[in-house]
């Protein structure tokens, strides 16, 4: 093959276009420091831990002083058919799991080729797996009721009815405040929030503001509920205990650090606000109202379940699936989460 003296690269290579640069090398752990303080510094707290993680997956598996120019294809593939063999719980990696890593893999070494460390993404031809859909269990009006009969807090009353009644998403409801509530007009807003001294930020899935009207029953509940709750407690659904929680791990991440010591286990945190923050045992709480009930479950029961059973309701009684794409706040009239 005729090569080019200047720098020993093959001809043919230089005649597709290719770099006369080699890579430069980088180690996976360097790399992961640039890529979160460059790429991830725009991004949610949420995704920034996803990130992490699929990082300390491919440190264990490569070693963390692995140059990412020593990453093949063969040994990409290797990697994300080894992540179904590790076990979580006594159970292997579900398909949609092994593809999220492979989604952020890719995220990942395309950047790599952005930046210079590598020709080639190894990770780009990698086809993901099929994922079969998961059931879940409806949850019939009737069982909603019987819920219901077994759950005297009245604050958990107030989480079933609005959840089940609305269809908004849980993160959606314990970031709800009491002044996105309007009972005279039986409606609530869900809406995106800045930071600020009091109040932690809360972004709303795909961007978009939406508001949802309450029936009577639901109406009813939060008026019981708003005369019991704390007037000091901006938030509709956090307990006294919560809200204190909330307000320290804000105060945490307004200093800055991303990350702190946890001094019971001696390992580091993510501080950086996370909505996750607002919420605490719901679906513990929620298998064990579902238990007192005795429902019988036909698939797995979820928090998410609650607002699929809302989605459900408003298909079986001819609720045009426009209008239902703008009660559930999806982008189209595919499903989504």
């Amino acid at each position: 093959m005729q090569r080019n003296h200047e720098t020993d690269q093959p001809k043919t290579a230089l005649d597709r276009g290719e770099t006369r640069d080699r890579p430069r090398d980088i180690s996976l752990e360097e790399f992961e420091i640039r890529f979160d303080k460059t790429y991830c510094s725009r991004l949610r707290a949420s995704t920034r831990v996803q990130y992490a993680a699929t990082f300390t997956r491919l440190k264990a598996h490569f070693g963390p002083r692995t140059c990412l120019n020593r990453i093949t294809r063969e040994t990409a593939e290797l990697f994300i058919a080894d992540q179904k063999r590790i076990m979580v719980k006594g159970k292997g990696f579900s398909a949609a799991t092994r593809n999220k890593h492979l989604r952020q893999c890719k995220t990942i070494f395309n950047v790599a080729v952005e930046w210079g460390y590598l020709l080639t993404n190894p990770f780009s031809r990698i086809k993901q797996q099929k994922a079969a859909p998961k059931a879940w269990h409806y949850l019939k009006p009737s069982e909603f009721q019987r819920i219901l009969a077994v759950v005297n807090d009245l604050r958990w009353r107030v989480f079933y009815y609005l959840v089940y009644t609305t269809g908004a998403r849980v993160g959606e409801l314990f970031n709800l405040t009491w002044s996105d509530v309007d009972l005279k007009r039986g409606i609530i807003t869900i809406h995106s929030r800045r930071a600020s001294e009091q109040l932690p930020p809360f972004q709303v899935k795909d961007h978009e503001t939406r508001t949802l009207p309450i029936p009577i029953q639901t109406i009813e509940a939060l008026k019981a509920w708003r005369k019991a709750a704390s007037a000091e407690i901006p938030f509709v659904l956090l307990t006294a205990t919560r809200w204190e929680r909330v307000c320290a791990m804000w105060a945490l991440c307004r200093k800055g650090e991303p990350w702190h010591m946890d001094g019971k286990t001696g390992q580091k945190v993510w501080t950086e606000w996370d909505s996750r923050f607002m919420v605490n045992n719901v679906l513990r709480n929620v298998r064990t109202h579902v238990r007192r009930a005795e429902i019988r479950l036909g698939a797995a029961m979820t928090v998410h379940s609650l607002r699929k059973s809302f989605a459900q309701n408003h298909a079986d009684h001819g609720t045009p699936s426009a209008t239902l794409k703008d009660l559930m706040g999806h982008a189209s009239t595919q499903w989504r989460g």
